[in-house]
């Protein structure tokens, strides 16, 4: 390949959430293997640097539609100002030899932040309503445009899961190219010893306000309602004893109210964002992911390269990693199916065997940097 490889992504700090990380990690990956590689993202969200990957922050106005606008081809036109011998769009952005788009399909996370937690019809209102909006019409027609480059075989299009493979086939009609999907690092994300996991249970019992060898169901997410935390919580007032450890940076007020008026009382934790989440993947008893939307959710994949069982949402693309790991919950608005696969993975001898399957599954940023290379050709 002449030239570098540029990564176009909608933003890079790491602390918006998963495909900023994802995109990072994987630029990382791709140094390692000695790839020319260059990451570009807004310059007001280009985040702390990379060691060995240049950052190129892209000047863009901060009035939205207009900056959704600048940034769909501002991107790639600076990689090719540059000399970028392939450009790959990591988010809704034009101009690029494959598009790999983190986000998901943008129809299907709207419908699913705004269906979030309402009844059906109020759900349906809402996001015809959101749909309206000159922005979101903005982003569906970068979308659109993307999808007819690949149609059209400008570009290559590249999916984060089956999950979303079908949304763009139900969307655009448009079948991927290939499927490479999140991978995690395993020198942080691996089974503790045994000893490690005792210390790191009780260091979690501790921070939850638990018993010493109480179970702990963790939930890592920023956006509770889009990830499902109020079906968690409906679901932790059916299993006595379980506590509920919540990390993430989203408001906690909701949370709080719902829990107290469920009289879960002292059973929920809120630690707010959480720097080394490797340690409560160590000391959790499981991890609890009801989410309503996730293209292929970062927390699952490092749960599970934890050794940690996953119970995990149909609408979740790393949903399909999971296997004996865990459980993936088909009732997803139910709380009841929810608290029954609860109370089955605290069974010592289940926890146990979905352990031991859940660290088997692992798939390393190095793997997602083969594959990405192999599908551009």
């Amino acid at each position: 390949m002449s030239g570098h490889l540029a990564l176009l992504a909608e933003g890079l700090d790491p602390a918006r959430g998963g495909a900023e990380r994802a995109v990072r990690a994987t630029a990382l990956a791709l140094a390692a293997r000695g790839v020319d590689v260059r990451a570009y993202a807004p310059a007001d969200r280009r985040g702390p640097d990379l060691p060995g990957v240049p950052i190129v922050g892209v000047a863009a106005p901060r009035v939205r539609p207009l900056r959704d606008l600048a940034l769909s081809r501002g991107l790639a036109r600076a990689a090719r100002a540059a000399g970028a011998g392939r450009v790959v769009a990591c988010g809704k952005l034009l101009d690029a030899d494959a598009w790999w788009p983190h986000g998901g399909v943008h129809a299907a996370a709207r419908a699913a932040w705004t269906r979030a937690g309402r009844s059906p019809l109020r759900g349906a209102v809402a996001t015809a309503s959101r749909a309206l909006r000159p922005t979101e019409r903005v982003l569906d027609a970068i979308e659109a445009r993307a999808a007819d480059a690949c149609r059209a075989g400008r570009a290559r299009c590249l999916a984060l899961s089956a999950r979303v493979a079908r949304d763009l086939a139900r969307a655009h009609g448009l079948t991927p190219h290939a499927v490479v999907g999140n991978g995690v690092d395993p020198a942080r994300f691996a089974p503790p010893t045994r000893t490690r996991r005792e210390e790191a249970a009780r260091a979690l019992a501790r921070r939850a306000g638990a018993p010493e060898g109480a179970p702990v169901a963790l939930f890592v997410a920023h956006a509770f309602r889009l990830k499902g935390l109020d079906l968690l919580l409906r679901a932790a007032a059916q299993v006595p004893d379980l506590h509920v450890v919540v990390a993430g940076g989203d408001d906690p007020g909701g949370a709080r109210a719902l829990a107290g008026r469920l009289g879960l009382g002292r059973r929920v934790a809120l630690l707010g964002p959480v720097e080394d989440v490797a340690a409560l993947y160590h000391g959790a008893t499981a991890l609890a992911h009801p989410s309503r939307y996730d293209p292929c959710s970062l927390v699952v994949l490092e749960a599970l390269a934890c050794g940690l069982p996953v119970l995990a949402s149909p609408e979740d693309g790393a949903a399909e990693r999971v296997g004996a790991g865990g459980r993936v919950v088909a009732a997803l608005e139910d709380p009841g199916a929810w608290a029954a696969a609860l109370r089955e993975v605290l069974d010592p001898g289940a926890r146990a065997a979905m352990s031991a399957a859940a660290a088997a599954a692992r798939r390393t940023w190095d793997d997602v940097a083969g594959d990405l290379l192999a599908a551009l050709g």
